[in-house]
């Protein structure tokens, strides 16, 4: 909206806000990804069987 009325000043503010918003939730799914893989890692550890043999 302000780069259709012309305020240059408020539209750059906006437009690094909107990058900073959109990293965050990049990292926050990196995160949440890391997290899951590292707890069904360790789940599978914990629940494998040693082989009969």
């Amino acid at each position: 909206m302000a780069a259709a009325y012309g305020v240059w000043d408020e539209a750059g503010g906006s437009a690094l806000q909107l990058v900073i918003n959109l990293c965050a939730i990049v990292l926050a799914g990196l995160l949440t990804l890391l997290v899951q893989q590292a707890w069904w890692w360790n789940l599978a550890r914990r629940t494998r069987r040693p082989a009969a043999g």
